[in-house]
């Protein structure tokens, strides 16, 4: 009986390693080396476009600066609308990057409320350029109402900027771990 068993699965093993589906099947698995999982260079992290950096447009009087923190297709930041005679607004960005579109939330308060708001950016370059199309607001919140309608102007870029000639009030701040210790 044991020998029956082995020699079933002796046959089944040798089947599913000459069956092509399979075999490609696990050519595309991360492979393991010492009892780690390692995943091939190719697969994953190796056509994602980097985005980080500062980048700042000035328009009239009003400037609007975006510090963006990279990790994998994972993106945070710091956005700030620093406008001419009325509020502005700062707050935090956080999002994806998938192929050359930053998939933004923006977290921020502006006179004494806050809110989110869905920013789209397409990279362009060296520069950013917002989308732009119809919104649709629920509660504190508002969102593209059709992401398909998107739009981006060549016309008015952010331009990237040396993060070092950025002006503090647009740059993101770094947060500390208890023990002084850069996060």
């Amino acid at each position: 009986m044991r020998l029956t068993v082995l020699f079933l699965s002796l046959v089944l093993i040798a089947a599913c390693s000459n069956n092509p589906k399979l075999a490609d099947k696990n050519n595309n698995q991360n492979t393991v080396e010492n009892g780690t999982a390692k995943t091939r260079p190719e697969e994953k992290g190796a056509n994602i476009l980097n985005v980080s950096g500062c980048y700042w447009k000035i328009s009239n009087h009003d400037t609007i600066g975006l510090h963006l923190n990279q990790t994998g297709d994972s993106i945070n930041g710091r956005l700030t609308f620093d406008n001419y005679q009325m509020d502005g607004s700062s707050g935090l960005a956080s999002g994806t990057v998938e192929g050359n579109i930053i998939k933004l939330w923006y977290r921020f308060s502006a006179e004494g409320m806050n809110s989110v708001t869905e920013i789209y950016f397409k990279k362009e370059g060296s520069n950013l350029l917002r989308g732009s199309a119809q919104y649709r607001a629920s509660g504190d919140s508002s969102f593209y109402e059709n992401k398909a309608n998107i739009t981006y102007n060549l016309e008015d870029p952010f331009l990237m900027v040396l993060c070092d000639s950025f002006p503090i009030k647009f740059k993101l701040k770094k947060r500390f771990k208890k023990g002084g210790s850069k996060v």
